[in-house]
């Protein structure tokens, strides 16, 4: 009996001290962001499959299907623009609601990995198959059609977007080419590209900025190379496939890092460099992302 009596006491002094002992506390899980600038921005990712929103401080906000995503956009209203495989054959581009309803869609057969929508309520679709830009009415008709000089296909284009002046700047990775035309189609001028032409931005100051795998590189109006970015300058951003591409009022540069071909995970998704070329902001969420292929900042500091 005494021998039972001192195992109930042992016993009770154990939960006891289970009782009043210091709640386990849990580490604060490490932040994405590293560096003091805060950007918000939206990714798509053919990874994952899915276009997502994030805030300033990394948090995964919003997520939404969108299998091979390869450009995406935020509108004003709220609603969110992106081009993705659709259902079998149909490649395009839907826009969908924050709470994620589908409100409109354009359906094309073949790669799609460009989209924008312009000012007049139209939206610019760049179809690899057909080797052309359309310009979508909101009733589903096309209302312009600009021939790539580009051979159709997966190399086809990425990256495409009407300028300011009404032009159309296109990255063609098959050619290792970039292509401004003009609204009538007509080439007005051709960048010969290192590598497979993805990003390409028509500055306003009329320099063209572009990204082609190993490279980010602004030429100014006559083709002349004013700055250039390598990978092997960046090394801590573990850089695989330089891609996506934005230039910021300050002058800075954000780069997506895609992280195909079985490179899911060595790098950091996105990043900023000054003209400098000193990283200055990452982003390096590698659990959320996996292939980031286009971001959209809508907020900075």
């Amino acid at each position: 009996m005494a021998s039972a009596s001192r195992r109930v006491a042992s016993t009770l002094a154990v939960l006891l001290t289970f009782a009043f002992a210091a709640p386990a506390t849990e580490e604060p899980a490490e932040s994405p962001i590293k560096g003091s600038i805060r950007h918000e921005f939206y990714t798509s990712d053919s990874g994952r499959g899915v276009v997502m929103h994030f805030s300033a401080e990394g948090k995964l906000l919003w997520e939404y299907p969108a299998p091979n995503s390869y450009d995406v956009q935020p509108l004003a209203n709220g609603n969110v623009v992106f081009a993705c495989h659709i259902e079998g054959g149909n490649h395009g581009v839907r826009e969908v609601t924050p709470d994620k309803k589908v409100v409109w869609e354009y359906k094309t057969t073949g790669e799609v990995f460009a989209c924008q929508r312009l000012a007049d309520g139209n939206t610019l679709v760049g179809e690899c198959a057909t080797a052309r830009l359309v310009e979508v009415a909101p009733d589903g008709k096309i209302a312009r059609e600009i021939k790539m000089k580009a051979r159709a296909g997966h190399g086809c284009m990425r990256m495409a977007r009407k300028t300011k002046a009404g032009t159309y700047i296109v990255g063609h990775p098959g050619d290792g080419m970039v292509r401004e035309y003009s609204a009538a189609g007509d080439v007005l001028r051709e960048i010969k590209t290192p590598g497979p032409a993805y990003g390409a931005l028509l500055l306003d100051d009329g320099h063209v900025l572009f990204s082609c795998e190993h490279f980010v590189i602004e030429v100014d109006k006559d083709g002349k190379e004013v700055w250039r970015l390598a990978d092997k300058e960046i090394p801590e951003v573990g850089p695989k496939w330089l891609a996506s591409i934005a230039r910021l009022p300050n002058g800075n540069t954000v780069i997506g890092n895609w992280l195909g071909h079985g490179q899911e995970g060595k790098g950091v998704p996105l990043f900023e460099v000054t003209p400098d070329k000193k990283v200055v902001w990452q982003f390096t969420d590698t659990k959320n992302t996996r292939q980031l292929t286009h971001f959209e900042i809508v907020r900075g500091e």
